[in-house]
């Protein structure tokens, strides 16, 4: 079922957010799994000389984590910012600016991994910064842009 994010009374202007982030636990993740493979790079795990890891081992365990790590820290990335004109979306590539005429519908449906903005040229704009995983802060958020989007955006047609 599609869960069209409208909120039950439009919340005044100060309880809708004007910036949605992840949250911090991807921070998290991406730091600790640096700092995990650096650690996993200096431990000699072998037996004897055989399978010892040198210091070429070392440093390429290292730079690897390091490099995932980064990986996962571009998922920090994602940014939404709605205000009276328009909604900017930051995903992982770079930012888009969306005037709420173009916007037809807000969603984040049931179950979905993310906000999904319906443009009236039946694209679609995903906004990874608002994850369905993130429950009742993503449906808060939804409903904060959904009510941005009824106040300033332009009449479907």
């Amino acid at each position: 079922p599609a869960l069209t994010c409208p909120a039950p009374a439009d919340p005044p202007s100060s309880a809708i957010p004007s910036t949605v982030e992840p949250s911090a636990r991807t921070t998290a993740l991406g730091i600790a799994l640096e700092g995990g493979s650096a650690g996993a790079g200096q431990v000699n795990a072998g037996i004897g000389d055989s399978t010892a890891f040198g210091t070429g081992d070392r440093v390429a365990i290292a730079v690897f984590g390091w490099a995932c790590g980064a990986a996962l820290l571009l998922l920090t990335r994602p940014r939404l910012v709605a205000d009276a004109g328009g909604v900017r979306v930051r995903n992982v590539g770079g930012w888009r600016h969306l005037p709420w005429g173009v916007v037809r519908a807000v969603r984040l449906d049931e179950g979905a991994p993310w906000l999904v903005l319906h443009l009236h040229d039946d694209e679609t704009v995903s906004a990874l910064a608002v994850q369905g995983s993130d429950g009742e802060r993503a449906r808060q958020a939804a409903a904060g842009v959904a009510a941005l989007h009824r106040a300033h955006g332009a009449p479907a047609a």
